[in-house]
């Protein structure tokens, strides 16, 4: 074996995602706070350490990501080819076709009723069309069926947080009257990926697949902080969002499995 050491799986095996959003964050967010909220927010939901581990599906996240950016920047050949690679990397990646209109689409007051409808479509009758969605994607159905799970909102912690990321991200937007074509964009995606969350409550492996549209739209979260006008409104927000943040990542502080409190090396 490479190593028995967990972390440093996590570490060795996260590198080529880690490349790739840098350079998405580095050509999307304006400002080095920015920068640095894209990747405190990372964590802090904990997707880093929730299965970088789970080497070929973050091969696939990897090129789902590039898919969005050639989307922006209108390289659509480029698209096919990142597409087709996320789905051979993983079968979940299927999702990618659906990048272009989701991302597209604008919030209007129908699109809410929709986007809630599915909401709570996904927590409540998600369960079994899922699984059969899986069943297609995979041979080894079983292993999709050990991710079901009946314990509800007692165990969807995140998909919560979510929900009030969301509405935070909605507010920034509208009470300050953000408008910049890839926040729009970004919005829409972290929508999709918060509904996809909540359908954790019924098959986890949903939450998987929400880091799919999650980390294409956390660096426009932290562009429509940045685009805020005054100084003092925007300090408010990176608290706000910061505190709840923390308040989720802290069990993970307390974790001796995470090695963080004490710390303890991955190279010890």
């Amino acid at each position: 074996n490479f190593s028995d050491n967990y972390n440093q799986w996590i570490f060795f095996s996260s590198m080529p995602f880690l490349v790739a959003y840098s350079w998405f964050v580095y050509k999307r967010c304006d400002k080095a706070i920015e920068c640095m909220f894209s990747f405190v927010f990372l964590v802090f939901i904990r997707i880093y350490t929730a299965g970088f581990y789970l080497q070929r599906h973050f091969f696939a996240m990897t090129f789902f990501l590039l898919a969005y950016d050639a989307i922006i920047e209108k390289k659509y050949k480029r698209y096919i080819v990142f597409s087709v690679l996320a789905f051979l990397s993983h079968p979940t990646a299927i999702l990618v076709v659906l990048l272009y209109p989701l991302s597209k689409m604008r919030l209007t007051g129908k699109q809410a009723v929709i986007l809630v409808v599915a909401y709570f479509g996904v927590i409540f009758v998600g369960k079994n069309i899922f699984n059969t969605v899986f069943a297609y994607l995979s041979s080894d159905y079983s292993y999709y069926t050990h991710y079901s799970t009946n314990s509800g909102f007692e165990q969807n912690t995140i998909g919560l947080v979510l929900t009030l990321l969301l509405i935070i991200f909605y507010l920034i937007i509208k009470m300050f009257k953000v408008e910049d074509d890839y926040v729009s964009e970004a919005f829409n995606l972290f929508a999709v990926g918060t509904v996809l969350a909540m359908g954790a409550s019924n098959v986890s492996e949903m939450y998987r697949v929400a880091y799919f549209f999650l980390v294409c739209g956390i660096p426009g979260f932290s562009r429509a902080i940045g685009l805020v006008k005054k100084k003092g409104n925007r300090r408010i927000c990176y608290c706000v969002v910061y505190t709840l943040l923390f308040i989720y990542f802290l069990p993970v502080l307390t974790d001796v499995k995470a090695n963080l409190c004490p710390y303890i090396s991955m190279f010890k």
